[in-house]
C-alpha cells in the first residue's frame, strides 16, 4: 500500500514546525559529547561489545555481506530498552528540542553501528529512505550524525550536495566546499541529512591502526523509514550494556566547535593535475566524486587544524559529482573488479581512485573487506 500522501517542502524535506540547529549551519560538532567515564572500565567493554553485536545483527546474508541498508529504528514514543537505544534517544531529544508540531508516533531515531578496520572505506552515498524509491521519491532524514568512540580511522567527509526529491533524477553537480571530521574519542558530529558523504580510507593518518568504532543516528520527523525496525528481541537479549533509566549517560552539548576554514586553489584550475576520486554506484548509475586536490595536498592542508575542517575550493577548482552511464544488469560486480585491477596495476600518481562503492540500496562496499556498509 502506498504510504503517501505526505507533503515535501521546498528544501525536499518532510515538513515540521520550529527549527533544528544543525539545519541552520549545515554541519556542527561537539567534541566532548560522550562522557569519558562511559569509555572506561567494565561499562566501556559492554558498550563496545554491544556495538559489535548490533553490527553483526545485520549480517544475515549467506555470502557474509550485511543486508543492504539494514538499520534499526526507535520511535520517539518507545522507551529505550538498552544502552545503545538510550544513546539514540538522547541524541534525538537534543536535536529536536526546538522542533515543534511533529507527530511522535511517526518520528524517531534510526540507528546502527560501524566497527571496521582502518583499511576500509565507507563509500559515497546519500542517507535516504530507500523503501520510498518505488514511489518515485527521495526522502532524507532531517539530521544525520556520527558519534566516534575511538580516534582510529579515516575522516567522515561531507559536501552540501543534495539529490533533489525525485528518485532517479540526475544528481550531478559541483560544490565549492567539503567538510572533514576526523575520529576523536567522545566526539559527536551532525549535518543536514540530505548531504552527500563518505569516509575515504586514503585520508587515514599514517599511524592510525585498529578498528574504527562509530555510532550512527539519523533523526526523522513525521516520517519513519519503511525498512527500518526496532532491534529484534533475539538480538536485544544479547546486549550487555543496559543502564537503568535514571543511569543513562548524560551527554554534553555545551561546547560546539566550528570547523577550521582552509582555502585551497588559486582559482585557475592548477589543482586538476592531482585529484582524489571516489567511484560509486547510485540509483543504478555509475558515478564519481572528484576532489580537485590529491591525498598529500589535503593531508598537508588539514595538518594541525584540529579534527574538524572545512575545505573551501576557490575559483575553477571545484568538487565535482558526476553521474555516468547506467549499470546494465549483471555488470555491477564487473565494474567493481575492474576498478580493483586498475588500483593494483596503476603507478600513476596523477589520479587517486578509491574503487567502486556500491551504494544503490543505502549501503556501501569498503575497498578491501567487501562487506556492504552504511555510514
Amino acid at each position: 500500500m502506498d504510504p503517501q500522501p505526505f507533503p515535501i517542502d521546498a528544501a525536499g524535506r518532510v515538513p515540521f514546525k520550529g527549527s533544528l540547529a544543525v539545519l541552520e549551519s549545515g554541519f556542527i560538532s561537539y567534541p566532548r559529547c560522550i562522557p569519558t567515564s562511559l569509555l572506561q572500565g567494565g561499562e566501556s567493554k559492554s558498550l563496545l561489545q554491544d556495538m559489535k553485536t548490533s553490527m553483526s545483527a545485520r549480517e544475515v546474508e549467506e555470502d557474509g555481506q550485511y543486508s543492504l541498508g539494514d538499520t534499526f529504528f526507535l520511535p520517539a514514543t518507545v522507551p529505550p530498552r538498552c544502552g545503545l537505544e538510550a544513546l539514540a534517544k538522547s541524541l534525538f531529544d537534543f536535536h529536536t528540542k526546538d522542533a515543534e508540531g511533529f507527530d511522535p508516533e511517526r518520528s524517531g531515531a534510526e540507528w546502527w553501528t560501524q566497527v571496521i578496520d582502518t583499511r576500509d572505506d565507507i563509500g559515497v552515498h546519500f542517507d535516504r529512505d530507500y523503501g520510498m524509491e518505488e514511489y518515485g521519491l527521495n526522502i532524507h532524514p532531517h539530521v544525520a550524525s556520527v558519534t566516534y568512540l575511538t580516534d582510529i580511522g579515516g575522516p567522515t567527509i561531507v559536501t552540501p550536495h543534495v539529490s533533489g526529491p525525485e528518485a532517479g533524477a540526475d544528481f550531478s553537480g559541483s560544490q565549492p566546499n567539503l567538510f572533514l571530521s576526523y575520529p576523536e574519542v567522545c566526539k559527536h558530529m551532525a549535518f543536514d541529512g540530505r548531504f552527500l558523504h563518505a569516509a575515504p580510507g586514503d585520508l587515514i593518518p599514517e599511524k592510525s591502526k585498529g578498528f574504527r568504532y562509530t555510532f550512527l543516528v539519523n533523526i526523522w520527523l513525521n516520517h519513519c523509514p519503511i525498512n527500518s525496525d526496532l532491534l529484534p528481541d533475539e538480538h536485544l537479549k544479547n546486549m550487555k550494556w543496559k543502564p537503568a533509566p535514571d543511569q543513562a549517560p548524560s551527554l554534553n552539548f555545551d561546547s560546539p566547535v566550528s570547523p577550521a576554514e582552509i582555502k585551497l586553489g588559486a582559482g585557475k584550475g592548477e589543482a586538476s593535475a592531482k585529484t582524489l576520486e571516489m567511484k560509486f554506484i547510485l540509483d543504478d548509475y555509475r558515478a564519481r566524486l572528484k576532489i580537485p586536490f590529491g591525498v598529500a595536498a589535503i593531508k598537508e592542508a588539514v595538518a594541525g587544524k584540529g579534527s574538524i575542517c572545512e575545505l573551501k575550493f576557490e575559483g575553477e577548482d571545484q568538487l565535482l559529482i558526476e553521474r555516468g552511464a547506467e549499470v546494465v544488469e549483471g555488470e555491477e560486480e564487473e565494474f567493481s573488479d575492474e576498478d580493483e585491477e586498475d588500483e593494483e596495476s596503476s603507478d600513476d600518481d596523477e589520479d587517486v581512485s578509491l574503487g567502486s562503492e556500491d551504494t544503490d540500496s543505502g549501503a556501501e562496499k569498503p575497498k578491501k573487506k567487501k562487506k556492504k556498509q552504511k555510514i
